[in-house]
């Protein structure tokens, strides 16, 4: 399976002062992109992944009680893996049929995938009352080609998510992680969210 590669590098010291965004920044944050998204897209809480792992469909079945997410042109699923204390992005656009994984340093688990697709099956046939037809095609993206194990992996989802969510191409660099980072933080204090742009954002609405 070809793995993606959408930007570059920078110096690990563009970091040292970045804060890490835990599950309670993350999750205040997805929501904010939520909300801004209007009916187009939907990110599921912070704990709905690990949930869904440990307990099952049974678990989280009420989630999204009050939501069609099958209405919805993209979904985005933030995983907490607690073996690498790391957070990833899986991105189901469901107006192309595909499962996007994103992963600070372009790593990739299928299993995560698969449970997702078996999440979507049940979800179908509990709210529609039919199976899911729907076939998605799996794409790992990797992001960066230098070393990252210093950026901050729910600082990486959240920028990927509102790129993501307004159909922005990812042209940012390492380099811009430091101000995205400051921007998200004064995000939240004013519970408004604005666009995360790079020196390189152009007027485009094609993203990898």
């Amino acid at each position: 399976m070809a793995t993606s590669t959408i930007s570059q590098s920078a110096s690990p010291s563009d970091f040292d002062d970045c804060a890490c965004l835990d599950d309670k920044y993350i999750n205040k944050y997805m929501n904010l992109i939520t909300i801004r998204s209007g009916n187009n897209v939907y990110v599921f809480d912070t704990f709905f992944f690990t949930a869904l792992s440990e307990k099952g469909y049974s678990r989280v079945h009420r989630w999204t009680k009050n939501i069609d997410i099958f209405s919805k042109q993209k979904l985005m699923i933030p995983i907490y893996i607690k073996e690498e204390n790391c957070w990833c992005l899986v991105l189901i656009d469901m107006t192309k049929n595909v499962l996007k994984y994103y992963d600070k340093s372009g790593k990739y688990d299928p299993k995560h995938i698969r449970l997702i697709v078996k999440y979507l099956k049940l979800e179908h046939v509990m709210r529609k009352g039919e199976f899911l037809k729907t076939q998605f095609t799996e794409s790992p993206i990797k992001i960066f080609n230098s070393d990252v194990g210093i950026l901050d992996c729910g600082l990486f989802i959240c920028v990927i998510a509102e790129h993501l969510s307004r159909n922005a191409r990812l042209l940012f660099t390492l380099k811009d992680m430091r101000r995205f980072h400051k921007q998200i933080l004064c995000d939240l204090t004013c519970d408004s969210i604005t666009c995360l742009n790079s020196s390189y954002t152009t007027n485009s609405t094609n993203t990898k």
